[in-house]
C-alpha cells in the first residue's frame, strides 16, 4: 500500500531534489524521509484523464466496419474508462504489512464505487458498494494453491503433483530460513541505492521554498512549502545532468557497492536459499553470467576466471561495468541532442508541464502535496506514429498526512463464513460472479454492460476422427454433445439409468431440460417441446440438435466456412 500511494509523490518529488539545499532545506533528505515512512494516517486523491479525439475514433470505427450504434457504444465505453478518479478518504498505515483505507473510484461520470480495504501480512479483505459479501485475498498464496490442486484433480482428473511437482523451497530447512533477516537485508540494500541516487539528483530551474501555515486534519501546522515546475525539453536536460553526475562519481559507486557486498556477506546463506547465490556480481544483477553459466538445475556456476577473482577485484569489476554503462548512456543522450533534436522537441514539446507543491514539517516529513502533469501529443508526431484517437493526457494528485511515523492502528482484516475469496473468481462463470452483486448496482452494470463477463461461447467443428465433434444427421442437421455445451455454459448434467432420462440444469437461466435418446420430445421447465430431430447416442455420448438446444438455452448459433460452429449468449 505504501508503495502504491507514494509512487506519484516520489516520481514527482525527485525532480525537485538536488545536491544543494534550497533556502536551507535539504531536499534530498525530504525524499529519503518519504521512502522511510513506517506509519501514517491521511487522505489521497488521484485523477487520470485521456483527452480523446472522438472524430478520429468515429472514423476508426467506421473503417473497421462498425455501424453507427456500435461506434457510439465504443466511444461511450472509452469516455467512461478514459477518465478515472480515486479518492481515499481514510488511510491508515500501521506498519510495513498492516494498512486500511476507505474511499471510492469513479469511472467517467458514473456514480462512484465505494470500497473499504484492510490488509495484514497474510490477508486482505475488501468490501465494495453493491457487493452482497466481502472479498478476501490470501496473501500467502496457500488458498490459490488449494484451489488449483482441487481444480486439476477433481474437475480435470489429472495428477497435480505429477504435473507441477513440489513448489516448496529446496536446499534449506524452513526452520533455518530467517525471513525477517532477509527482508531487512534487502531493504537496507534498497535504502543505500536510493540514498546514493538521490544525492545526485540535480535541481530544476524554477524551484522555490518558503514558510507557510496549513490546516492538516483540522490542526493549524507550520510547514515549509516546496514549489516547482518543469516543462518540455527541460526534463531531458535534467535527465542528462543526472546521468552525467552518476557517471563522474567513481568513489561514491565504490563505496555503495562495497556496503552492498558487506550486507550480502552477512546474509549469504539466507539469500542463497532464495536463489540469490553465486558470485557477487550475479547477486547484484550487474555484469552477471550469461545463461550458459548455469547447470541443469538453473544453479549459477562460477567460471574459472571468476573463481580466481578476489572480492575486491569483483567489486571493481562491478563498478567498471556500471560506469561503462552510464558513460554509454551519456554518449547516446548527447548524440540524440545533436542528431535527433527535432524528434526530442516533438516528443518533449512545451505542452509537457509538470508542477508540484509539497508541504513538509520541521522534521522534513511530507505532510501535504499536490502534483499535476499535462501532455498533448505533437500533431506531426501523432500523424507520423499514427497515434489516432487520443490527443494527450493529464494526471493530478493531492494528499495530506498526519501522525507520520507515529502510533497508528489500522483496521484488522476479518475473514468470515460469507467472505468470497478473490482466488475463487477465476474458477467461476461470469453469471456466477455477477450474482455476488446487487442487481442494477454500479458494479453490476459495469460487469454486465461494459465488460460483458456473462457472455458465453461454445465452439465445435466437423471432424470425423473426434468423438465429441459436431456431426450432421440424416436430415443434414447439426448435432452436438449435450454434456459438452452444458458444462461449457456452467450447467449440470445427470443421467438416470433406470428411466434412461438425461437431466440438464442450466444454472445461468435456471432452465431445466429433460431428454432421452431416440426421442424428439424435450421437457423444458416442465413443458413438452417437440424438437426437429431426435436425441441420438454415439460412442456412449448423448447428442442433441444444435439449433434446438441453442433455442432452449436462449442462445444464437453461427456457422463458419471452415466447418466451425459457434453458439453464443449473454444471460
Amino acid at each position: 500500500m505504501k508503495k502504491i500511494l507514494a509512487v506519484i509523490m516520489v516520481l514527482s518529488m525527485v525532480i525537485a531534489a538536488g545536491c544543494q539545499a534550497v533556502a536551507g532545506v535539504d531536499l534530498n533528505q525530504v525524499i529519503k524521509n518519504m521512502m522511510k515512512v513506517t506509519s501514517a494516517e491521511g487522505k489521497y486523491e488521484l485523477e487520470f484523464k485521456l483527452n480523446l479525439n472522438e472524430d478520429e475514433l468515429a472514423m476508426m470505427a467506421e473503417e473497421a466496419g462498425e455501424d453507427e450504434e456500435q461506434s457510439e457504444q465504443f466511444i461511450e465505453m472509452l469516455r467512461q474508462y478514459s477518465h478515472v478518479k480515486l479518492a481515499i478518504n481514510e488511510y491508515k498505515q500501521q506498519d510495513e504489512y498492516h494498512a486500511s483505507m476507505k474511499g471510492a473510484i469513479t469511472f467517467g461520470d458514473q456514480t462512484s464505487l465505494g470500497f473499504d480495504l484492510s490488509m495484514s501480512d497474510k490477508l486482505a479483505v475488501i468490501k465494495l458498494d453493491g457487493a452482497k459479501q466481502p472479498f478476501s485475498l490470501d496473501l500467502t498464496g496457500e488458498h490459490e494453491e488449494e484451489l488449483r490442486r482441487y481444480y486439476y484433480e477433481t474437475e480435470l482428473g489429472w495428477d497435480y503433483e505429477e504435473m507441477f511437482g513440489s513448489e516448496e523451497l529446496e536446499g534449506t530447512a524452513e526452520a533455518d530460513y530467517d525471513e525477517a533477516a532477509v527482508i531487512a537485508a534487502v531493504q537496507k540494500m534498497s535504502e543505500l541505492i536510493t540514498d546514493f541516487s538521490v544525492g545526485h539528483l540535480p535541481n530544476i530551474e524554477r524551484l522555490s521554498v518558503k514558510p507557510v501555515t496549513e490546516q492538516i486534519n483540522g490542526v493549524s501546522t507550520d510547514l515549509i512549502a516546496i514549489q516547482g515546475e518543469i516543462k518540455g525539453l527541460e526534463l531531458w536536460d535534467w535527465a542528462k545532468k543526472l546521468v552525467s553526475s552518476l557517471a563522474s562519481d567513481r568513489e561514491g559507486l565504490e563505496k555503495l557497492i562495497g556496503e552492498i557486498f558487506n550486507i550480502y556477506a552477512e546474509q549469504e546463506e539466507q539469500l542463497a536459499a532464495l536463489g540469490l547465490g553465486g558470485a557477487e556480481s550475479y547477486v547484484l544483477g550487474i555484469g552477471g553470467p550469461m545463461p550458459e553459466a548455469e547447470d541443469d538445475a538453473g544453479e549459477y556456476i562460477e567460471t574459472e576466471e571468476e573463481a580466481e577473482l578476489s572480492p575486491e577485484e569483483i567489486k571493481q569489476q562491478v563498478v567498471d561495468d556500471l560506469l561503462t554503462m552510464l558513460s554509454e548512456l551519456e554518449q547516446s543522450m548527447t548524440e540524440m541532442n545533436e542528431e535527433d533534436l527535432l524528434v526530442l522537441e516533438q516528443v518533449l514539446n512545451d505542452s509537457l508541464q509538470i508542477a508540484f507543491d509539497y508541504r513538509v514539517d520541521s522534521s522534513l516529513n511530507l505532510r501535504k502535496q499536490s502534483f499535476s502533469l499535462h501532455y498533448s501529443i505533437d500533431p506531426a508526431l501523432k500523424q507520423e506514429a499514427e497515434l489516432y484517437g487520443v490527443d494527450g493526457f493529464s494526471i493530478t494528485a493531492a494528499s495530506q498526512f498526519w501522525n507520520v511515523n507515529g502510533e497508528v492502528k489500522a483496521k484488522e482484516p476479518a475473514k468470515t463464513l460469507n467472505t468470497v475469496s478473490v482466488e475463487s473468481l477465476a474458477y467461476m462463470q461470469g453469471f456466477e460472479v455477477v450474482e455476488l452483486f446487487e442487481k442494477d448496482s454500479l458494479i453490476d452494470k459495469l460487469l454486465r454492460e461494459q465488460f460483458h463477463i456473462t457472455k458465453q461461447s461454445y465452439w465445435n467443428y466437423l471432424d470425423e476422427e473426434w468423438e465429441y465433434s459436431v456431426y450432421l444427421n440424416e436430415k443434414k442437421q447439426a448435432m452436438i454433445p449435450a454434456r459438452d455445451i452444458m458444462e461449457q455454459f456452467g450447467g449440470k448434467v445427470t443421467y438416470n439409468p433406470q428411466t434412461k432420462q438425461v437431466f440438464l440444469l442450466d444454472k445461468a437461466t435456471n432452465t431445466t431440460i429433460e431428454i432421452a435418446a431416440g426421442s424428439n420430445v424435450a421437457v423444458i421447465n416442465g413443458e413438452e417441446v417437440q424438437w426437429s430431430a431426435p436425441v441420438e447416442a454415439r460412442h456412449g455420448i448423448v447428442f442433441v440438435p444444435a439449433r434446438a438446444m441453442a433455442d432452449a438455452l436462449g442462445a444464437e448459433i453461427d456457422w463458419y466456412n471452415e466447418g466451425y460452429l459457434e453458439i453464443t449468449r449473454e444471460p
